[in-house]
């Protein structure tokens, strides 16, 4: 599962990962901020892997910081990207 991390305004963010947490239902976020670049933050959206629509932002301001970013109520049995 690889929710989609999307910079707010230009710049794209690498070695995104998405790790298990302990929860059913949760994914920890982390990802590096591209330098040099101005970013005003993070939005952190995700849809079924099969399909390019429905895109569910889980972030509704931009994330300011890089620190680990817990994704939770993420449906069950669906591959998510």
């Amino acid at each position: 599962m690889q929710p989609a991390v999307c910079n707010v305004y230009k710049g794209i963010p690498t070695n995104v990962q998405a790790d298990l947490a302990e929860a059913e239902d949760c994914v920890i976020i982390r990802w590096v901020a591209p330098e040099n670049e101005e970013v005003d933050g993070f939005y952190i959206e995700y849809c079924e892997a099969d399909t390019d629509f429905n895109w569910r932002r889980v972030t509704v301001e931009p994330i300011q910081s890089t620190d680990p970013y817990p994704v939770m109520g993420l449906p069950h049995g669906k591959y998510l990207k």
